[in-house]
């Protein structure tokens, strides 16, 4: 598997970027979490951004977020030919302590996660070619009905109990 031979970063504990501060993660990235841990964003992430503006979820240099048990991308990193299961790692949270997070999600992979993205009071966000897939409960998960982007610039794939955990007008 081509995948199998970049290298993953690996984050044992979970990691914060802070209110004034900025992550770029580039194409072709793999950062892998143990269980039970995950990012939070405080200030500002940006992800696969491509220069050459081909922003499809199907790019081969997609970023890639996903439990240190997944060895589909980055290999065996933790030596258990180990399967990688739902909820594994909790996944993106997203302005939990409403400090005006921006995030640009843009051909990555979020997999195995808890709660793929879980946004609070709806901060700045682009997303274009972003797949999660395999999420424990939610896909994405927000607090507050906002403007959502179309749905054809996220590709859903075999998530648990819903695809979006939003409040809509009907609920």
């Amino acid at each position: 598997d081509e995948d199998s031979n970049l290298i993953a970063r690996v984050f044992q504990n979970s990691f914060t970027i802070g209110s004034k501060a900025s992550l770029i993660l580039e194409p072709g990235v793999i950062i892998k979490f143990y269980d039970g841990t995950g990012m939070v964003v405080d200030g500002e992430l940006k992800t696969g951004s491509s220069p050459q503006g081909e922003e499809n979820s199907n790019n081969p240099n997609l970023v890639i977020l996903t439990p240190i048990s997944d060895d589909e991308y980055g290999g065996d990193t933790d030596n258990k030919q180990s399967v990688a299961v739902r909820g594994a790692w909790l996944g993106l949270d997203v302005n939990p302590r409403n400090t005006n997070a921006i995030i640009e999600l843009v051909n990555t992979r979020v997999q195995f996660a808890k709660i793929g993205v879980k946004l609070t009071n709806m901060p700045e966000w682009k997303i274009v070619g972003l797949v999660i897939s395999d999420s424990q409960l939610y896909g994405i998960s927000c607090d507050v009905l906002s403007s959502f982007p179309a749905k054809e610039l996220i590709s859903f794939i075999n998530n648990g109990q819903e695809v979006l955990g939003c409040p809509t007008p009907d609920r």
